[in-house]
């Protein structure tokens, strides 16, 4: 079993190859890109245990840096057992705020609550929900 992992996510529209960065300042670990495909939580939840406990059998210690959406992921996956460091950057902790700034753009495609609850995925000229 390797000692040290460092695995970087990214968040929404960013790239797992942003990890190659890490390997400089952190020369002991062997640095991953994490690139999650899940778009919602439910998916991000399996997408992540999946790919941690993978992790945990090939590594003793694993540090995380993840940003925006993916590091709101890592928080609801369920993994922290199997993660001894984590930094989180500017993750989706405010769901009231998102959730204002997510109706003003669905009130912008004139897109009501009783599509959303109708619907997993709303496509719109503008924007994927």
């Amino acid at each position: 079993m390797a000692e040290k992992a460092l695995i970087y996510i990214h968040g929404k529209g960013g790239t797992a190859a942003a990890s190659e960065y890490f390997q400089q300042l952190f020369p002991e670990y062997d640095t991953f890109g994490f690139d999650y495909k899940a778009e919602n939580p439910w998916e991000a939840e399996v997408e992540y245990k999946g790919y941690f406990t993978k992790l945990s059998k090939e590594y003793s210690y694993i540090t995380v840096i993840a940003s925006s959406l993916g590091a709101y992921f890592l928080m609801i996956a369920g993994v922290s057992d199997m993660i001894q460091k984590a930094f989180l950057v500017s993750p989706i902790v405010d769901m009231v705020s998102t959730g204002f700034i997510l109706m003003s753009k669905l009130n912008i495609e004139k897109i009501g609550l009783t599509n959303i609850s109708n619907a997993m995925t709303i496509r719109t000229n503008k924007f994927v929900y």
